[in-house]
């Protein structure tokens, strides 16, 4: 049986997916462009938020 509750918490809300849209562009166009101040991004609330929901 599928758990739906867990499947839609797995899914990124869109802020956090405005901004992995954002880094995979950024990666893809520079292949050697490196992400050195990524903790603002990653210490944001909603990113935060999704992180802990994927890990409970």
């Amino acid at each position: 049986m599928v758990n739906w509750r867990l499947r839609s918490e797995r899914r990124p809300t869109e802020s956090v997916q405005k901004l992995q849209t954002a880094l995979h562009a950024k990666a893809k166009a520079e292949a050697g462009y490196r992400f050195y101040a990524l903790y603002d991004k990653i210490s944001r609330e909603d990113v935060l938020a999704h992180a802990y929901a994927l890990c409970r």
